[in-house]
């Protein structure tokens, strides 16, 4: 065996151990983890993201391979944490193990051990890029690859870390006692992350967000005039709050807010995909599945004639597999496993029915705020297009499109909603021009996982453009009619996509 395989295996073994043995005390191997994340080393990355994802239970959060998401999977990922999990697999479901992923969790809650780990990771991909190649040069491809494993590690450990699905609920507990409430108390605030720990500005963002959105979700749930809606420990993360305001000059250079009003900034780094959309289908195609699934199981439950049919597909299945007579048995049979399987899988619709509703009025609520704010997006600037969409695409969109493929769907549909309410002062074309000049030079310069987030972002642009190309009713009603501030037109766009500009060589790659 090589190394490679060795470390392969050693990490794999880490995450089925702990989730297997729930006593086996943690806070030695996690300070083992702080240590060497602290010193920059990189080796046992895949260690810790296994221990999230197998003991933890939250492997359905991960993409090996950003490129090869199916729309499916990438719908999912614009709903609640329910259709995520159902989707990531297309309904295969790895069981959790309920203790192992609450010890994790209350371990890495433990003298803030989770943030401390956040933090590193966000300034270990800045260390493998500049610092580590510099002292021990190692091969480009290797480089965007370990950039790459920081980076889906975060986005994992974040989710985990800012879950409350799993808290407590009873007489004894308060709001200040969930997983949320934990991880605001550790967290920094945003100025800090950027000037103290020399994060990011989008990175910043990304580990504040779970906070500010919860602010929101908060404010929204209130009722009548009650002004403690807002939790003690969320406020200082809620965009209007002092804290956020005073931080916002100091996050772009000074000459940036003569295209650019921190009202637009803040909104665009607040959101999440799930409070622009509600994928209504994909949550319906699920319940079919899961209902199917309950049919199934119970038919099989009642045995009599209805189960005859079942149990001899099922029969013939176990055995072309290879399968004994106890094994025939078994699968035929109605079994404690099924009885569990049946029990989850009522949960599941029950819970996927509420959360559709929910985001559905959610995401209602966030474009009625969106549409009252649109007037002030772009009010009293200083400056006007063209330099308002290179502003925006360089701050805003850009980074934050090459952090995970939910950010690369957001930013697309962030533009088009932006385009679609006819926002004063916001010229879609001027800034679709800027995104097309912008992808020829970024393609060469981007690691593998970037790539695929830029052509998920690309396609969602691609997919509207296209229409406006090839629909004349569609471009005189959508663009034409909207657009009479720009100084550019779609023609003028399209013209640049010729083979010598080497945009179509680009697509083709971000495609594969």
């Amino acid at each position: 065996m090589n190394p490679a395989q060795w470390l392969s295996s050693l990490e794999t073994f880490t995450g089925a151990f702990y989730k297997r043995f729930t006593d086996v005390e943690l806070r030695g191997l996690l300070t083992y983890f702080t240590r060497r994340l602290h010193g920059g080393h990189t080796l046992e990355l895949g260690a810790l993201q296994s221990l999230v994802k197998m003991a933890g239970g939250y492997g359905f959060v991960d993409s090996e391979s950003t490129a090869s998401l199916s729309a499916m999977q990438l719908e999912g990922r614009c709903g609640s944490l329910a259709l995520r999990r159902e989707t990531s697999d297309f309904g295969i479901v790895e069981k959790v193990n309920l203790r192992s992923s609450r010890r994790l969790r209350a371990s890495l809650q433990g003298d803030a051990c989770g943030i401390i780990f956040l933090i590193l990771l966000a300034q270990l991909r800045g260390k493998v890029l500049f610092e580590e190649s510099r002292n021990s040069p190692k091969q480009i491809k290797l480089i965007g690859n370990l950039y790459d494993k920081c980076h889906r590690t975060l986005n994992t450990l974040l989710a985990f870390m800012s879950d409350g699905s799993q808290d407590v609920k009873d007489a004894s507990s308060s709001q200040d006692d969930g997983a949320i409430a934990v991880y605001a108390k550790a967290m920094p605030k945003v100025a800090d992350l950027l000037n103290t720990f020399s994060i990011a500005n989008a990175d910043a963002w990304t580990l504040c967000r779970p906070l500010i959105r919860a602010s929101m979700f908060a404010e929204e749930d209130k009722s009548g005039e009650d002004s403690s809606a807002i939790p003690v420990h969320l406020i200082p993360f809620h965009p209007t709050s002092p804290e956020m305001e005073k931080s916002y000059k100091a996050m772009l250079p000074e000459e940036c807010w003569d295209h650019i009003t921190q009202l637009l900034f803040s909104r665009f780094y607040s959101y999440a995909i799930y409070d622009l959309t509600c994928p209504e289908e994909t949550y319906l195609n699920e319940i079919a599945r899961v209902k199917r699934e309950i049919d199934r199981l119970e038919i099989l439950q009642k045995g009599g004639r209805g189960a005859i049919g079942m149990q001899a597909s099922m029969a013939s299945a176990v055995a072309a597999a290879g399968g004994t007579q106890r094994a025939i048995q078994e699968a035929t049979a109605f079994t404690k496993y099924h009885a569990l399987e049946l029990e989850r899988l009522k949960h599941t619709e029950d819970m996927l029915r509420s959360d559709m509703k929910r985001q559905k009025d959610h995401s209602g609520h966030v474009m009625k705020r969106l549409e009252a704010e649109k007037s002030d997006f772009l009010a009293n600037l200083a400056c006007k297009a063209p330099d308002t969409s290179r502003v925006f695409f360089t701050t805003c969109i850009y980074p934050r499109s090459l952090l995970s493929p939910e950010d690369a769907v957001y930013c697309a549909r962030f533009i088009m909603l932006l385009h679609s309410m006819e926002t004063p002062g916001f010229c879609t074309l001027q800034l679709i021009d800027v995104i097309v000049n912008a992808v020829v030079g970024a393609l060469y310069s981007i690691t593998e996982n970037e790539a695929g987030c830029l052509g998920i972002f690309l396609n969602e642009i691609w997919s509207v453009v296209a229409e406006w190309r090839y629909d004349q009713n569609a471009y005189e009603t959508q663009v034409a009619g909207k657009v009479r501030d720009s100084s550019i037109c779609l023609g003028t766009v399209l013209s640049k996509l010729t083979p010598q500009n080497n945009i179509f060589a680009a697509r083709r790659y971000l495609e594969q």
